[in-house]
């Protein structure tokens, strides 16, 4: 009798066990993990994050501004950007000048930084090794970065999915200078 009862325990067991081993979980993507740990904001009040909305120059500063804890200080940052069509009145004025003094950014080159430009999964993985400490030459971005464990898959079309998986990527990345990774050094639990 106990053989029975405890074979049809281990059945309900099994049994009961099922629907959570066939459940449709999703997993979070790179961006809801990243605003989970409070290091991405969305781009509205509900803040939907617009994962297939492809990403300006602009709109990137503020992102890795955000990433790195520097969001705050960089909104109130009072010097301007030396580039010329940075309006000193725009949004990210005060992000891309604090970003270009911390050296994230050294525009186009031609003493322009093209805020409205779309952003290539090369300019992101400069953006990200910079931050990190890390020379970040734009000619060996996408090879430096893919070598740190930073995805470069990204399509062209960069949308800003494709920057929270790099982004995400970036904080099990040591810094270069204190070799503590980002996501610790960020104070995040699971880094």
């Amino acid at each position: 009798m106990k053989k029975i009862l405890s074979l049809v325990l281990v059945v309900v067991l099994v049994l009961g066990s099922m629907p959570l081993a066939f459940a449709d979980e999703t997993t979070p993507t790179a961006g809801e993990t990243l605003q989970a740990y409070g290091l991405v904001d969305g781009m509205d009040a509900e803040g939907n994050l617009g994962e297939d909305v492809q990403v300006t120059r602009a709109m990137m500063i503020k992102l890795l501004l955000t990433l790195l804890g520097q969001e705050e200080t960089a909104a109130a940052f009072t010097l301007p950007s030396t580039f010329t069509d940075v309006p000193a009145d725009a949004w990210y004025a005060p992000y891309v000048a604090y970003a270009e003094l911390m050296g994230y950014t050294n525009g186009m080159g031609d003493g322009t930084f093209a805020p409205e430009a779309l952003v290539s999964k090369q300019m992101v993985a400069t953006y990200m090794l910079r931050a990190l400490g890390y020379e970040g030459a734009w000619e060996t971005a996408l090879d430096d970065a893919a070598a740190l464990g930073i995805d470069v898959d990204a399509e062209e079309d960069l949308v800003r999915g494709d920057a929270f998986d790099m982004m995400l990527d970036a904080l099990d990345v040591p810094s270069k200078d204190t070799e503590v990774k980002l996501g610790a050094k960020l104070e995040i639990e699971d880094f």
